[in-house]
């Protein structure tokens, strides 16, 4: 893993793990982590890999002790099937997701997601979070196409993505 990688997964492990860290939100901090004591566990169905979804678990453990982290990593198409299939079970299981926007967007469309403004959400751009309160982006990945300079000549240069089909 690329050190800049990394270092937006340890900002997601904090992130996470300083949800309910914030004094001016202390009386719903209390009243979530009661609630919290009573269901003793928390799960989080994560597409990340599965080094960084254990380390997420374990940094939430040691702060909270008291809560038992329940970590399910699976493949992006198998959290959406997973989640739906719970879902019209009767069944709500997780209480954190991670997965890509698109299978995100599967999931929201069903309408299982709730509002939470967590104290963090102030710090990212507007880009990264929808306007509703209901998710925030921990991380993008930018796709971008490059070219040899040397096989290609400026003026050949595809003006779409269909262009990039072509043999040249």
């Amino acid at each position: 893993m690329n050190c800049r990688r990394k270092q937006i997964y340890i900002l997601t492990v904090v992130l996470l793990v300083s949800l309910l860290a914030v004094p001016t939100w202390s009386q719903d901090r209390d009243a979530i982590i009661a609630k919290a004591k009573e269901e003793k566990e928390f799960v989080y169905y994560s597409t990340t890999d599965i080094r960084d979804g254990t380390a997420m678990v374990h940094a939430f453990q040691k702060k909270y002790p008291f809560i038992e982290p329940k970590l399910l990593r699976l493949g992006s198409t198998q959290v959406v099937v997973k989640v739906l299939q719970e879902h019209r079970g009767g069944a709500h299981l997780f209480d954190v997701i991670s997965a890509t926007s698109f299978q995100f967007y599967e999931i929201f469309k069903e309408n299982l997601f709730q509002k939470y403004e967590s104290p963090e959400r102030r710090a990212f751009a507007e880009d990264f979070k929808d306007k509703d309160g209901v998710w925030v982006s921990a991380y993008h990945n930018a796709s971008v196409v490059a070219y040899n300079t040397h096989l290609l000549k400026p003026a050949d240069l595809p003006k779409s993505y269909d262009d990039l089909l072509g043999a040249k």
